[in-house]
């Protein structure tokens, strides 16, 4: 009886980790990253404009870097941005949604970029959408990718 249920719990785990392994290998791969600890503090974002440029330093190759991103309502509206999308998966957005940004006042939005298997010059661009789905705001982060 004993033998049989400590079978049953190695099949168990067993199953367990294979599911683990072969589910989220993407995860695991992420989990090796380092977070970035000199991740830098842009100036604020104005909306004022449809679009706006973040030009970073250089990034190291094979790290996970947190970028406080801070979006300034210079505008006599308020801004509701209702979604966030990336024109690549390196490079995502994290904002409480919908991102309520009143005319005179600042937003923060964190943007998660990853240099894994990345080397050159890039341009990703984040959309923010606004609540009438009719206007956005164009993000477009610009940055470099060295080898360590």
């Amino acid at each position: 009886m004993k033998g049989a249920r400590n079978t049953a719990l190695m099949v168990a785990v067993l199953v367990f980790a294979a599911l683990l392994v072969s589910g989220y290998r993407a995860q695991l791969r992420r989990v090796s990253l380092t977070p970035s600890p000199d991740a830098q503090t842009a100036a604020p974002l104005r909306l004022t404009n449809t679009s706006a440029t973040l030009t970073l330093a250089t990034l190291a190759e094979g790290t996970l870097y947190s970028i406080p991103v801070t979006l300034q309502n210079d505008t006599l509206t308020t801004r509701v941005f209702v979604s966030v999308e990336s024109s690549c998966d390196c490079a995502m957005p994290d904002a409480d949604l919908p991102l309520v940004v009143p005319p005179g006042h600042n937003a923060e939005m964190i943007l998660q970029l990853d240099t894994t298997q990345m080397l050159g010059s890039f341009v990703r661009n984040i959309v923010l959408h606004e609540d009438d789905s009719l206007r956005l705001h164009t993000l477009s982060v610009a940055y470099e990718v060295a080898k360590r």
